[in-house]
């Protein structure tokens, strides 16, 4: 059994920021000991729902199973729910358990837990299931910024910031740094945007060119210039099939070419002869240098692969050597520390009430509970 504790003293939501607490029986004590379950952790996950949809995930967090607490920040002011399994890593690692529920591929988890009908955690290495339906009402969360004081502090994010205090750091960077950096940022693009597209487009015979980008730095990108540019001597001819063909001989005269093969030309009949005639470098000492170089990197290289070898040999083989002692070492924790995870009757979600205090964490719970007292979150859309 897996049992979840949320809100304030009395059960009470009175803060986004909601501390839980969670208990387990002597049963899923014993399984954990039984699997030898070195350094388990609980992974929670916020949800919403929608009818249409289903189930839509939030946040993650994954916390120590003795840390008993831990604080959740929601962000959605509507009906949320919460879900939470234990989880423990084969060789007992955190960062494998990062790995597998923690890290991200383009915005989105390595591990899928969520799916349309609810809460789906993988099987192995994994035990119990809680799930708590919880309300937040819009009244708890930080109270709306003016849109234009939004819009310029979240300014090249890529989300909004989550709390109060996760925005007062961004405003701080807006009002002192932010300013230079945005008056150096519109005089490159603008001349980034005149030479790409009077120099650049031109060079290749281009028309349509968008000059938004010119006219509206903040709002367009530079690659929208070329976004509706057509090449003026790229043309095409339609055979009896009617496939379409490039127009070939059209194409050296554009712009560029001529001007390519006349620099091309300078240089190698100019340029060089005259860094040989005064240097007295010939292209044999020019020879010797890139190879060098390119001996040097290969080098380099293989070093880099017959270290990381090395590395991963010691690695596979100090963890099949310290698993065995790894959960003699933590089989005092299941007999002594543990007893607070526990289910009885008076758990409170106050960190003050703890008999036993995890060590190691009881900073980031002291943390956690001063930034919920401070730090409201901001509502998400």
């Amino acid at each position: 059994m897996l049992k979840l504790i949320l809100g304030d003293e009395k059960g009470k939501v009175q803060n986004a920021n909601v501390p839980i607490r969670w208990c387990i029986n002597k049963e899923t004590l014993a399984i954990l000991e039984q699997e030898k379950a070195v350094n388990p952790h609980i992974l929670i996950v916020t949800a919403t729902q929608n009818r249409y949809y289903g189930f839509k995930e939030t946040s993650r967090h994954l916390a120590p199973l003795d840390q008993v607490i831990e604080f959740i920040q929601f962000q959605k002011p509507e009906k949320n729910f919460l879900f939470a399994t234990i989880v423990w890593a084969k060789n007992g690692t955190y960062s494998e358990l990062w790995e597998k529920f923690l890290q991200k591929e383009y915005r989105n988890y390595n591990t899928d837990v969520i799916s349309e009908t609810g809460f789906s955690p993988p099987k192995k290495n994994c035990i119990e299931l809680a799930e708590v339906e919880v309300y937040m009402p819009r009244e708890i969360f930080a109270k709306e910024y003016p849109a234009w004081l939004k819009k310029w502090v979240n300014l090249w994010f890529k989300s909004e910031a989550r709390d109060q205090c996760h925005f007062r750091k961004r405003m701080i960077f807006a009002f002192t740094i932010k300013p230079p950096i945005i008056s150096a940022f519109l005089l490159v693009k603008l001349v980034a945007g005149i030479f790409t597209s009077f120099l650049f487009l031109l060079l290749f015979a281009c028309k349509g060119i968008d000059f938004g980008p010119i006219v509206h730095p903040l709002r367009d990108e530079l690659n929208e210039l070329s976004s509706g540019a057509r090449y003026v001597l790229y043309k095409k001819w339609t055979d009896k099939q009617g496939d379409k063909h490039v127009k070939w001989h059209l194409l050296p005269l554009i712009p560029i070419v001529p001007m390519a093969l006349f620099l091309f030309h300078f240089i190698e009949n100019t340029a060089l002869n005259e860094i040989y005639y005064y240097v007295g470098i010939s292209w044999y000492d020019f020879g010797n240098a890139w190879m060098s170089l390119f001996a040097t990197f290969i080098g380099i290289c293989i070093l880099v692969i017959l270290f990381s070898i090395v590395d991963i040999m010691n690695l596979l083989m100090s963890n099949q050597t310290t698993k065995a002692r790894d959960f003699d070492r933590v089989k005092d924790k299941y007999k002594n520390e543990y007893f607070e995870l526990l289910c009885s009757s008076d758990l409170s979600t106050n960190i003050n009430s703890l008999s036993y205090k995890p060590r190691r964490r009881m900073v980031h719970l002291l943390f956690q509970n001063l930034k919920a007292k401070v730090c409201r979150p901001i509502p998400q859309k």
